[in-house]
């Protein structure tokens, strides 16, 4: 929607008698008040339900259809073309006068804007009846809005919501085409390079998977799931809805894994001596290379503001109903397959056997994730006729399975597959009793034994019960499928409503709506479109409340409510006229500017009752103290920059209990006593008013502050420098962040996926993604704090990989951190998380250089076997004795016994339990014994001035600088704080 005035004449001449004429039936008149025609254009049908998706694609269509003249008039895209019908320009002015103007009207019942718009469209005044449909249902939403409370009018409020939506209108038309390319291949015009203006195609999915089905080594079964991929496919060429496209995804989640699967068994090892033969080798030899497109990730189309939430509602609240319904309908399956005659699909005994190895696998998994008591003796009852073997010896075996290595893995398997690249770091356990004569019973008694009693569980309302029965039920279900390979199960969807089983539906239009399924497709039905959404159901009813949380933002707020101090303390004020006997002076901000010369206050008085007190951490607050003048100087105009306080935004929060009754299909929720808060966030904006060299200004003597990161926190070193003489000065002050969540979030990351039970609604879904959160906000402001305390430049790794492997959480973590002070990364989302800390015109206040080898060099002699000329053997041995254990390092020093505080004579006390167990460096030429993180840290921070220094050395380059390089900035030796490994100053 947009003023009509705005919009029309927002485009050339030529182009906009015509666009006039198409949206208004002729060309009206500049003067006319009132804006319409994102929902009142007589080409877009009126459905009450459309969802703001299709209307956007609806116009986006008839943009590209009706007025392609209009690009060659004004130069726009599509994006830009949309956002001026929608009147998301001007810094959404247009949007914002429509939105308060219309919703005024709309309070009165509409008619005023319904005659408007008739008296400058002939259509619409042969066709009132439909025009006053559209108008009150949108008197109908409008009335659920509340009243504007802060301010006079909405218009008052920072149109935040038109920023919104013009960033989601971007982001659909962006990742739609995205997705289309990606799915049905495009031409690109190639940028670079000798065939620079030429063009190539990039294969989309839809023709790699043609390949697929041709591929010899994929089995019928890949074939007919790649066949089913290729038909959605066709589908979704007239165009991409949510629906298909979360089908697809779930489809080529299990086409992967099965192309992966046949080529490891195809190819079980690669034969190659060096790196490039490996990468070769993987090329032709490795599903995830040869068929690369199909393993990018496919995104989804972003939703309207809020959309997401409503969906997860609607389901939500007949969270109930899914899970009943489901439940009845695995019933009639069961029912089905108890008289049917039973026709496993295994080819001979040894694939039996290895099919029954897998399940004991599966449920000693769930044994140990169960949420609750329920299915415990049901797992140890399938395990009591069961008798281990490892290393010739009989076991306990679900005893024996919880036997952990150091690394938190569990080592021990029934089944392993001859093709995993585990197979060498885990043992096996024999199960002798499993053989081919034995197989038929022992499935026959887990699919007996492993069906929930539904009846009892829904009656007593557990959720934990539920969460476990609908995981006994998936593994149920999958030796159905397996055993009743050729049985006909009749789909029946007509019991399941579409709305809350979509995936069944979508998945039943794939096959062309067959009565019958058997075989992989009778179980894909089950398990994605049926068990997937019970589990959903469960999930959502697991969560016990949920915080309801509503964001506003105020135009011109600085001066509505502004900033000021008292007392050493920052407040925010609801400035009130008070006289001067009533109120206490303070020091109230005019304007929004730091940088030295605007910082001004004024003396005001202020009645006490009116000033909110800022509370936040102390590293939040120093940004607030440095704005302050000293001796006449901010921080903000030493460092060059300057400081602008955006509109504060206010956040309203309320906490609402939920409390499910099984028994009659209802919800209660109830406001939970003293949880409602407000909170006032106010935000900066940073950008610099002198040229320097990448956020830094040279000048004689500089100051870098190193970080390391380590297992369980990050040591950071701050030295001072001289440009002149390129020496460092001194070591101005060093510590470690210790930061458990760290540690947390790398040693529990399987466990916390294992078991935790999904939420919904306006807070962090999981407890993983929760303390992830925390745990870069608390590492940021702490290096933040630092950072401002010491005026330092912070100095970042490239990148980490010395002691975490696999998923990379603590990677994850550390990247976030840096992110935001180095610099810009190339996605979306990380342009935002810069923005979010620095603002849109921050720079970068931090730097990066490559860490290698600064574990390993002496801080007193600067040895580095690394430099040492070192055959490949002795380099390891001496890196080992370099970085011993903390037993080790214990058993051989007496004099640093008291660094364990050890309780219990294991070498697991406190120093470990902050600073893990390699945190050691003992140098292999004068024997000094220094802190490794923090050796580390030094050194990165010297290696950055030295690089600083040696500008010839290119900065994409992180191994350009010799070791003889960053020794020669090092000029002094007596480093004790690297020897003193003191707890107490950790």
């Amino acid at each position: 929607m947009r003023r009509m005035t705005e919009a029309v004449y927002a485009v050339e001449a030529d182009a906009k008698k015509n666009l006039a004429l198409e949206w208004f039936g002729y060309d009206p008149t500049p003067n006319l008040e009132y804006a319409y025609s994102a929902f009142v254009h007589p080409d877009i049908p009126f459905r009450s339900d459309a969802s703001a998706k299709e209307l956007l694609f609806a116009y986006r269509d008839m943009v590209t259809r009706v007025h392609p003249d209009l690009y060659g008039a004004t130069g726009d895209n599509t994006d830009e073309v949309l956002k001026k019908v929608f009147g998301l320009f001007n810094n959404h002015g247009a949007f914002s006068s429509y939105f308060n103007k219309v919703i005024r009207d709309l309070r009165t019942g509409g008619d005023a804007w319904e005659e408007a718009i008739v008296s400058v469209s002939p259509y619409w005044e042969k066709h009132r009846n439909e025009l006053h449909t559209r108008i009150a249902f949108l008197a109908e939403k409008v009335s659920i809005l509340p009243e504007s409370r802060f301010v006079t009018g909405w218009h008052n409020y920072r149109s935040s919501v038109g920023g919104k939506i013009e960033s989601w209108v971007s982001n659909v038309v962006r990742q739609e085409k995205d997705i289309r390319d990606q799915l049905f291949g495009k031409v690109e015009v190639i940028q670079k390079g000798k065939e620079k203006g030429k063009e190539r195609k990039i294969l989309g999915h839809i023709q790699v998977l043609t390949r697929v089905i041709g591929d010899p080594v994929f089995s019928q079964d890949v074939h007919l799931l790649a066949e089913d991929c290729g038909r959605l496919l066709e589908r979704m060429k007239s165009g991409v809805n949510d629906s298909d496209l979360s089908l697809y995804r779930s489809m080529l989640g299990d086409l992967r894994i099965s192309m992966n699967v046949a080529y490891q068994g195809k190819y079980p090892f690669l034969d190659y001596n060096t790196e490039k033969e490996r990468k070769k080798e993987e090329k032709e030899k490795r599903a995830h290379m040869v068929y690369a497109p199909l393993y990018a990730d496919v995104k989804l189309v972003p939703n309207f503001l809020g959309d997401s939430k409503r969906e997860v509602y609607a389901k939500f609240i007949r969270s109930a109903e899914i899970l009943k319904t489901g439940v009845n309908y695995i019933n009639e399956v069961d029912m089905i397959c108890a008289t049917a005659t039973l026709s496993p699909r295994f080819e001979d005994s040894s694939d039996a056997i290895e099919f029954v190895l897998k399940q004991y696998e599966m449920l000693r998994k769930k044994y140990h994730t169960l949420t609750s008591t329920r299915f415990l003796h049901v797992i140890e009852g399938l395990f009591r006729h069961v008798e281990g073997e490892m290393d010739g010896e009989v076991c306990n075996v679900l005893e024996k399975v919880q036997t952990k290595d150091e690394q938190g893995r569990n080592p021990y398997v029934f089944f392993r597959s001859s093709f995993a690249r585990t197979g060498g770091r885990v043992k096996k356990i024999e199960l002798p009793g499993v053989t081919a004569d034995t197989v038929p019973n022992i499935l026959d008694e887990m699919i007996t034994a492993l069906k929930p009693r539904w009846e009892d569980i829904l009656a007593q309302g557990n959720v934990h019960d539920m969460v476990d029965a609908v995981e006994m039920e998936k593994v149920r279900i999958g030796i159905l499928s397996a055993l009743y390979y050729d049985v006909s199960v009749t789909l029946r969807c007509e019991t399941l409503p579409e709305e809350l089983f979509s995936s069944a539906h979508a998945l039943s239009a794939l096959k062309g709506h067959p009565d019958t399924l058997s075989g992989n497709d009778f179980g894909r039905f089950i398990q994605t479109g049926i068990l997937t959404e019970m589990k959903g159901a469960v999930t959502k009813m697991s969560r016990t409340e949920f915080v309801e949380r509503y964001v506003a933002q105020i135009v011109g707020s600085e001066k509505e409510f502004p900033l000021c101090a008292r007392d050493g303390q920052w407040y925010i004020a609801q400035e009130k006229p008070t006289k001067k006997e009533e109120g206490s002076m303070v020091e109230v901000k005019d304007g929004k500017v730091f940088d030295g010369t605007h910082d001004t206050y004024t003396s005001r008085y202020i009645d006490s009752e009116e000033l909110l007190p800022i509370l936040s951490s102390r590293y939040h607050m120093q940004f607030l103290k440095k704005t302050r003048l000293v001796n006449g100087v901010s921080w903000w105009e030493k460092k060059g920059m300057r400081c602008s306080l955006g509109e504060y935004s206010f956040i309203a929060e309320r906490t609402v209990n939920l409390l499910w009754n099984m028994q009659k299909n209802t919800l209660q929720a109830k406001e939970k006593d003293d949880s409602k808060r407000v909170f006032v966030s106010v935000p900066f904006s940073l950008s610099s008013i002198k040229k320097e060299d990448n956020g830094v200004r040279l000048s004689d003597t500089v100051r870098y502050m190193g970080i390391d990161v380590g297992e369980y926190g990050l040591a950071w070193t701050i030295i001072d420098a001289d440009t002149k003489t390129k020496k460092v000065t001194r070591i101005v002050k060093h510590g470690f962040i210790h930061e458990p969540l760290t540690h947390h979030v790398r040693e529990y990351v399987s466990v916390l996926k294992q078991n935790q039970i999904k939420g919904t609604f306006g807070m962090p879904n999981t407890k993983l993604e929760r303390l992830r959160e925390n745990a870069i906000g608390s590492l940021r402001n702490k290096v933040h704090s630092i950072v401002i305390r010491y005026d330092a430049v912070p100095v970042y790794e490239f990148e980490i990989s010395n002691f975490e492997t696999g998923s990379k959480r603590v990677t994850v973590l550390y990247n976030s951190v840096k992110r935001a002070d180095v610099g810009r990364g190339g996605s979306e989302a990380d342009k935002a998380e810069v923005d979010l800390v620095w603002g849109k015109k921050g720079k970068n206040i931090g730097k990066q250089i490559g860490a290698y080898g600064t574990s390993y060099i002496c801080s007193r002699c600067g040895y580095s076997p690394y430099d040492a000329s070192l055959s490949r053997e002795d380099l390891h041995t001496q890196k080992e004795k370099s970085r011993p254990s903390l037993k080790d390092f214990l058993e051989t020093r007496s004099e640093f016994k008291h660094f364990s505080l050890q309780k219990d004579g294991k070498y697991s006390g406190e120093w470990k339990e902050r600073r893990g167990n390699s945190a050691i460096y003992v140098c292999q030429k004068c024997g000094h014994v220094s802190d490794a993180d923090m050796q580390a840290s030094y050194r990165i921070a010297a290696k950055r001035f030295a690089k600083d220094m040696y500008e010839h050395k290119k900065e994409e380059d992180s191994t350009a600088l010799s070791f003889e390089d960053i020794r020669s900035v090092h000029t002094f030796e007596d480093n004790h704080f690297m020897t003193r490994l003191d707890i107490k100053k950790m």
